[in-house]
């Protein structure tokens, strides 16, 4: 008896059931195949298809569709692009690393959270993108704390236009 076959007759006696709880149905329905099976080949691709069946349910739950994040992601982005373009054009080199940097960095993480909640990105790579991201914040502040707080540091500063008799 086929997967397929066993969940609408196992289901058809508690009423219709929602489509999570068939996919979810039909994923254990492939692991149990997998665990019953003495064939290596059938396990594989049991397996697989437990593994394709799951990813595609968590798409399908989704929280936010998938060209909402799109165009969310493209506007901040575009966003960042034309402040970039600004603090460059407008602020000294000293400040255009710290006006650019932290935005760049909390675009990439709600970047991921968008990403997070439209099923795309697992939460495995969710984490490690916000550890990345922590990290580069982390390195920047203690940067900006050494060289605030490092007199030296000021001194090894070229001499601006004031500076010149």
């Amino acid at each position: 008896m086929s997967p397929a076959k066993k969940t609408v007759q196992s289901t058809a006696k508690k009423g219709t059931p929602s489509l999570s709880e068939l996919g979810h149905e039909l994923t254990m329905d492939y692991l149990r195949m997998a665990q019953q099976s003495t064939n290596p080949e059938i396990v594989r691709v049991a397996l697989d298809l437990a593994k394709r069946e799951s990813k595609h349910q968590h798409k399908q739950t989704a929280r936010v569709s998938r060209t909402t994040i799109l165009w969310v992601n493209i506007v901040l982005g575009f966003v960042l692009t034309v402040w970039s373009i600004y603090a460059v054009l407008n602020y000294p080199p000293a400040l255009i690393y710290e006006l650019v940097g932290i935005p760049i960095l909390v675009f990439v993480a709600v970047a991921a959270i968008s990403l997070l909640l439209s099923g795309v990105l697992s939460e495995a790579n969710f984490t490690k993108i916000i550890s990345s991201v922590m990290s580069q914040l982390k390195a920047l502040l203690t940067r900006n704390s050494k060289a605030s707080g490092n007199p030296a540091s000021t001194a090894q500063s070229p001499p601006d236009d004031s500076d010149v008799r």
